[in-house]
């Protein structure tokens, strides 16, 4: 089996510093080194607090809460000093697991400005306490406006209304819209309007 040793600095290393560690690939004569990059950690700071998935979501109607922080933390942590205004029940997905990175669990209302706040009692993996409280702020925006409808060829019953579902999210217009091509399909075809029937409601906003 090959031997695993453990290699230990001296002295305390500087904080926040890029650094390489050398190592030859035989101990037992003169030959070529081996080269691993590290970095050690900096100081704990909470770094931001978006909403949605990646660095600048096109649209976050309902969530999740992104928090940053700029070293690695324990969800326990996180669910324990970390809150968000208007106030919703948050959750992590493992509380044991560390990371710099936390999506929070809990959704949200559409086209709102929401208020998270990290308090400074929060710690990192390193025991490294925030030096003071963070807050952040973000509003999340309205659905992506979008229409879901059946195509195709379809069978209606001649003597009820030719009514086809719709279902709509954020789409304000629809109504108007829909009267209007009514109104062009029974000029081009001399259709009556109770043949063709009425748009029953306009579509609930989101």
């Amino acid at each position: 089996m090959p031997a695993i040793g453990i290699v230990t600095s001296r002295s305390s290393l500087p904080s926040n510093c890029a650094a390489y560690l050398d190592i030859p690939e035989r101990v037992d004569s003169v030959t070529s080194t081996r080269s691993w990059a590290f970095h050690t950690y900096g100081p704990f700071a909470a770094t931001g607090a978006i909403c949605g998935y990646g660095n600048s979501p096109p649209r976050c109607p309902i969530g999740p809460t992104h928090v940053y922080f700029s070293t690695p933390v324990r969800g326990a942590e996180v669910l324990r000093h970390v809150r968000i205004t208007p106030a919703i029940a948050l959750a992590v997905n493992d509380t044991s697991d560390e990371s710099a990175e936390w999506y929070l669990q809990g959704q949200l209302t559409p086209r709102t400005t929401y208020t998270v706040t990290v308090d400074n009692g929060i710690v990192d993996v390193f025991g490294q306490r925030l030096p003071a409280g963070a807050t952040f702020t973000f509003s999340t925006t309205s659905y992506t406006p979008q229409i879901r409808y059946p195509f195709g060829r379809m069978l209606v019953e001649r003597p009820q209304r030719p009514l086809v579902r719709l279902d709509a999210a954020e789409v304000i217009r629809l109504f108007e819209a829909v009267y209007a091509e009514q109104i062009l399909w029974r000029k081009t075809r001399g259709v009556s309007a109770r043949e063709v029937g009425n748009v029953a409601a306009a579509p609930p906003r989101a």
